[in-house]
């Protein structure tokens, strides 16, 4: 009986260790396969080789390890190559940037606002205050918010704004802000994403008329001006452009902050 039980348990430890052995060649094999794709630069497929080792072979801490230092290796390739490109990017799109900039005006009311904004010389409220316009602001903080003046002998309390060129239109909707001197004065902010809209349509449709319908208790239409739409559309671009611009600076940073903390681990690996 007694003999039976160390058969038994020799058996147990025999199939244990062989079963250890599998899965340690199945990691080494995938790690391997890992590597061989990190080579040819093949990053996120060797990530997911990677996560599998994590996953699978949870007992194999030496392989896992070495399958870490390799997961940071990919992100300093990764990182480095993040620089190049968008540095080579931001040196393409800066100019274009500053070129358009050149034709704005800066503005900024410090007892009301917090950021200032880009408006085209000639959308600036002072050189438009007794008409119907639009004008579009590319704010500090690179949002973007579009304004429906009104100015008239009859109050509107427009709330929605609708711009249509042959089959294209779009409408947004916002609260007005009313108030008068004399005549009435009426100014519609919209969001983010509505102002999208109407630049959107405006520079796709820069050469045809485009009709701007303010409706609210009343109802008025007028069209944008040839310089107008050039002005709007500029403005756009200039949004584009600078949000473009942040994004690549945010990737530039983020991606020195990767290759500072990652050589620093290799290194003392």
């Amino acid at each position: 009986m007694f003999k039976r039980i160390i058969i038994i348990l020799l058996s147990v430890v025999i199939c244990c260790s062989c079963g250890a052995d599998k899965e340690k060649q199945q990691a080494q094999f995938r790690l391997q396969t890992a590597r061989e794709m990190y080579a040819a630069d093949r990053f996120n497929s060797a990530k997911l080789q990677i996560d599998s080792i994590h996953l699978l072979y949870p007992r194999q801490v030496e392989l896992r390890r070495q399958a870490v230092l390799l997961a940071d290796s990919i992100d300093l390739r990764e990182a480095e190559r993040t620089m190049v490109y968008s540095d080579s990017l931001l040196q393409l799109l800066q100019p274009q940037a500053d070129q358009l900039l050149r034709t704005f005006r800066h503005e900024k009311d410090a007892r009301y606002e917090d950021h200032g904004g880009y408006i085209h010389q000639l959308l600036v409220t002072t050189r438009n205050i007794n008409r119907c316009m639009l004008q579009a602001v590319v704010g500090d903080d690179v949002s973007l918010t579009v304004k429906s003046y009104y100015f008239g002998k009859k109050q509107l309390q427009h709330s929605t704004l609708t711009l249509t060129s042959d089959e294209l239109q779009t409408q947004a909707t916002a609260t007005p802000h009313c108030f008068r001197i004399d005549d009435y004065y009426e100014i519609l902010s919209l969001s983010e994403q509505q102002s999208c809209s109407i630049l959107q349509l405006v520079s796709a449709k820069k050469d045809k008329r485009i009709k701007v319908t303010l409706s609210g208790k009343s109802d008025y239409t007028y069209y944008l001006q040839e310089n107008e739409k050039d002005a709007l559309e500029q403005t756009y671009r200039l949004f584009v452009l600078m949000r473009d611009i942040k994004r690549l600076e945010e990737n530039l940073n983020k991606a020195s902050k990767i290759i500072e903390l990652k050589s620093k681990k290799l290194t003392n690996k």
